[in-house]
């Protein structure tokens, strides 16, 4: 699914240049990004500004075999279920440098609104990365994950970039990052994101879960209040 926004040449020029001076480490980092496993990322070269690294419009492809789900549509446990395995499968593959493996199932969690696909999503376009080298979706990508409740790494990528767009050029931008945050933020996606630590350690992830959970788990909690009682009946007294 591409962007509905159409940017002239010079902002896409203004992207590249504000892309390719960034300083940009985060996905060397470990710890608040959910994983330590960019390591690989630094012995495999960025590919050419225009360079396909993929055989075909994967984006296209794995949006529309999805289907369209609004606001106002409840995720069911299977489609919910779904999401939690791509987005794992996600960060396997990607730890292991394996990117175009990784695309299809990071697109998949990313458009559902997980903000470390979302943000690995974008890196991949920004380096040309076992997805084509796209300097707009990746600034939309990065928009969307550094939006709302993200991480410090994530917001500081973000505004590393943003600092570096020319002032005309700021207000078309905003227009990508806004159209991605339309489709993909945590309100429409009826996601939450926030920052958790690991249990025994001082490392912070950042977790995305579906609001929807909470109906299930009521659901379920109901069906056991309302079970009978399965345990014998207590002896009567002689």
């Amino acid at each position: 699914m591409r962007s509905g926004v159409h940017p002239t040449q010079a902002v896409v020029a203004a992207l590249l240049l504000a892309i390719a001076t960034a300083s940009i480490l985060a996905e060397e980092t470990s710890g608040t990004t959910d994983d330590g496993a960019m390591q690989a990322a630094r012995s495999e070269p960025a590919a050419a500004p225009g360079q396909n690294t993929t055989e075909g419009p994967m984006e296209e492809m794995v949006v529309e075999g999805m289907g369209p789900l609004g606001p106002d549509d409840v995720r069911d446990l299977v489609f919910i279920n779904q999401i939690y395995n791509a987005h794992s499968e996600a960060g396997r593959l990607y730890s292991q440098g394996r990117y175009k493996e990784a695309f299809p199932y990071l697109l998949e969690a990313a458009q559902q609104g997980f903000k470390t696909s979302q943000f690995r999503l974008a890196y991949l376009y920004r380096r040309g990365l076992g997805a084509p080298f796209d300097p707009i979706a990746a600034i939309g990508w990065l928009g969307a994950a550094a939006r709302g409740n993200s991480t410090p790494e994530m917001k500081r990528v973000y505004r590393d970039i943003w600092a570096r767009v020319p002032p005309e050029r700021q207000q078309e931008f905003m227009a990508i990052v806004d159209e991605y945050v339309a489709q993909y933020g945590n309100d429409v996606t009826r996601t939450s994101c926030r920052m958790t630590r690991t249990a025994g350690t001082y490392v912070k992830r950042m977790t995305c879960q579906f609001d929807d959970e909470r109906l299930y788990a009521d659901y379920e909690t109901l069906l056991g209040d309302l079970s009978p009682d399965t345990a014998p009946p207590a002896p009567l007294p002689e």
